[in-house]
C-alpha cells in the first residue's frame, strides 16, 4: 500500500516548551481493546498488560529529545470503588533520564483511569506519551509504573538512549503509530499538524494488518540547496538485505531541514516472523547515505500467496528444515486434496526451483495457517492420512492418495460409516461412505464409488451430496450398469434400474437417509 502522505505542507515542530517544565501532567487515552493481545489468565499483572517504546527526535531549536509512548490495558490495573459508587484505576508513572553518575531529567505523575461501572468488562487502554530534551548524546532511559490499588505491582522498563544525530543529514527513530488524526490544539501526541497516537508494541497479530508509522529527516539541506533525493521505506526479514518489491515504498524529496513522512503499509500478505521496518536516503546515483532500522514481530497464519512473500517466511530451527528436496516434492503431491486454489497456483509454481528452502517455507506456514496451535502435529495427522490411503488404495497405475477414495479421505478424514459391496449381484463393486457432520458443518453427507473394470482396486466417485463434489443422481444406473434395462439410460426422468436382481443400492440410501441424500428423488 502506498503511503498515507508525503507532504504535510509547512513543518511544524512539537511545542516542547510546554512539556519540559511542568513535572507533573496527568493524560489518559482510551485506545481500541484490540491494541494488544493480552490472554485472560494476565488479567491484573502489570508486566503482560504494559507496553513501553521511546523514539529519539530532534527539535530545530531546542536540540534532541525522546518521545515516551506507553500503554496500558485497563485488565492490568486493579479499580477500587469511590465515593460515588463508581470503579477507578491508578497508577503512578516515573520517567528518568540518567547517565552513569546523576539524573539528567525526570517526570513523575499519577496516570488515572476513566470512572466505570463494570469492571468485569474492561475494554480500554490508557495511552500517554511524555517528552524529554537529552542534554547528552547517550544516556539511559528508565520508566517505572506502580499500581496504587494494588501493593507489590510494578513494571521497570530501562533502555540506552543515544541520538545520532552528530553527522547530518540523519533519520529520525521510525515511530509506530496506532492511529492518527488532523491535529486541533496542539497537545502531546501533536506533530507536523497531526496528532498521531504511537502503537508502543511492536508485535503485529492477524487481525492488526497495517503498519502505520512517523519519521523525520533532518539536515538534507547538507546535501546542497534546492538538492532532490529519494526516500525509500521497506520491510525486510531480520538479518537480511533481500527487499522485497510487495513491501517496498519510495518518495521524491528536495533538500530541508526537517522532511517528515507519515507512511504505512499493507501487512494482510505477511507471514508471520521477525522483521525490520529500514528507512533509506539515497542520492541520485541511488548510493544509501544513510539508513534508520526498528524491529517487529507478525504473527500472520492465514495463507500466503506470492512467492516472493513465501521467501520472507523464516523456518529457522523448525519442523520444516528437516526435508529434502525429494521429501517436499512428494509432500507438495500429497496437500493437492487439502490446498486452496490459490496455493496450487504456488505449487504449480515451485516445479523446476532446485532450492528446497522456499518449500519448506511454504510448508510451514500451510499447516501454520490452519493449526496455528500445533501444525507440526497436524502435519503429522495428515501424512498418517497419506499412508493410510497408500495401504488401503494404491494400485498397479496409482499412488492410494491420488485414487479418488484417498483424495476424499484426505480431504474429509475418516468416515463415520462405510459400506462396501463387492459381490452383489447385477451391481459393479461399489462404496458408500458416510459422514454425520463435514468440518465446514454440512450433515448426513455421502459419497459413492464403485470400480465397473472389476480387475483393479481404483474405485471411481460417482456422486456426492457434499457442496463442491460431483452429482450424478442417476449414480444407480451406472452401480447396476451390467443388468439395467438398456432404454432406461437414455431416459433422464429414470433414477434407478427397474428389477434389477439382488439391488440394495435404493434401500442402503433409504436407511441413510433418503429425503436428505437423494432430495426426494426415486
Amino acid at each position: 500500500m502506498q503511503g498515507l502522505s508525503t507532504a504535510f505542507g509547512q513543518f511544524r515542530p512539537p511545542k516542547l516548551q510546554m512539556m519540559f517544565h511542568t513535572r507533573v501532567f496527568s493524560l489518559f487515552g482510551l485506545l481500541s481493546f484490540g491494541l494488544f493481545a493480552m490472554p485472560a489468565q494476565a488479567q491484573w499483572r502489570l508486566d503482560n498488560g504494559v507496553n513501553i517504546a521511546h523514539s529519539v527526535f530532534l527539535h530545530p531549536e531546542s536540540g534532541p529529545y525522546v518521545e515516551v509512548s506507553l500503554n496500558i490495558h485497563g485488565k492490568a490495573l486493579r479499580f477500587e470503588e469511590s465515593e460515588a459508587g463508581q470503579y477507578r484505576a491508578s497508577a503512578m508513572v516515573t520517567i528518568l533520564l540518567r547517565d552513569e553518575e546523576e539524573v539528567v531529567d525526570f517526570v513523575k505523575y499519577r496516570l488515572e483511569s476513566p470512572p466505570s461501572e463494570d469492571t468485569l468488562n474492561i475494554d480500554f487502554a490508557l495511552s500517554d506519551n511524555k517528552r524529554l530534551l537529552l542534554p547528552k548524546s547517550n544516556l539511559i532511559l528508565e520508566v517505572s509504573i506502580e499500581d496504587l490499588f494494588r501493593e507489590g505491582s510494578t513494571m521497570e522498563y530501562e533502555q540506552p538512549i543515544s541520538t545520532g544525530f552528530a553527522d547530518l543529514p540523519a533519520f529520525s527513530d521510525l515511530q509506530f503509530i496506532d492511529h492518527y488524526q488532523p491535529a486541533g490544539q496542539p497537545g502531546p501526541f501533536s506533530k507536523s499538524g497531526m496528532d498521531m497516537v504511537p502503537y508502543a508494541a511492536r508485535f503485529y497479530p492477524e487481525e492488526r494488518n497495517v503498519l502505520v508509522f512517523y519519521s523525520e529527516l533532518y539536515g538534507s539541506t547538507q546535501l546542497g540547496e534546492g538538492e532532490q533525493f529519494l526516500l525509500t521505506w521497506s520491510i525486510r526479514e531480520k538479518g537480511s538485505e533481500k527487499i522485497n518489491p510487495n513491501f517496498w515504498q519510495y518518495q521524491k524529496a528536495s533538500a530541508a531541514d526537517v522532511v517528515p513522512a507519515l507512511r504505512e503499509f499493507d501487512l494482510s500478505d505477511l507471514p508471520s516472523g521477525n522483521y525490520e521496518l529500514v528507512a533509506e536516503l539515497r542520492n541520485r546515483q541511488n548510493d544509501v547515505l544513510h539508513s534508520r532500522r526498528a524491529f517487529f514481530q507478525r504473527l500472520n497464519s492465514k495463507a500466503v500467496y506470492l512467492p516472493e512473500n513465501i521467501a520472507m517466511i523464516d523456518i529457522s530451527d523448525t519442523w520444516a528444515e528437516r526435508y529434502s528436496k525429494e521429501q517436499l516434492t512428494a509432500f507438495m503431491d500429497f496437500i493437492h486434496p487439502v490446498a486452496e486454489p490459490t496455493e496450487l497456483n504456488l505449487i504449480s509454481s515451485f516445479r523446476g526451483i532446485l532450492d528446497s528452502t522456499v518449500q519448506q517455507r511454504f510448508l510451514y506456514n500451510f499447516w501454520l495457517k490452519r493449526h496455528p496451535d500445533d501444525a507440526y502435529k497436524a502435519w503429522l495427522d495428515y501424512l498418517e492420512l497419506v499412508k493410510k490411503a497408500n495401504d488401503r488404495y494404491s494400485t498397479t497405475s496409482a499412488m492410494g492418495y491420488r485414487t479418488d477414495r484417498g483424495r476424499v479421505l484426505l480431504k474429509y478424514g475418516e468416515p463415520n460409516d462405510v459400506i462396501a459391496r463387492v459381490n452383489e449381484p447385477g451391481a459393479f463393486p461399489y462404496e458408500m461412505w458416510m459422514y454425520y457432520t463435514l468440518a465446514d458443518g454440512q450433515n448426513n453427507i455421502r459419497f459413492i464409488f464403485y470400480e465397473p473394470t472389476l480387475v483393479t482396486n481404483n474405485y471411481q466417485l460417482i456422486h456426492s451430496n457434499a457442496i463442491g463434489e460431483l452429482q450424478d443422481w442417476r449414480w444407480k444406473m451406472r452401480v447396476y450398469g451390467k443388468t439395467a434395462n438398456p432404454s432406461l439410460f437414455n431416459n433422464f426422468d429414470a433414477f434407478s434400474p427397474q428389477n434389477s436382481y439382488g439391488g440394495n443400492a435404493g434401500q442402503l440410501e433409504d436407511d441413510a437417509g433418503n429425503s436428505i441424500f437423494n432430495q426426494g428423488r426415486p
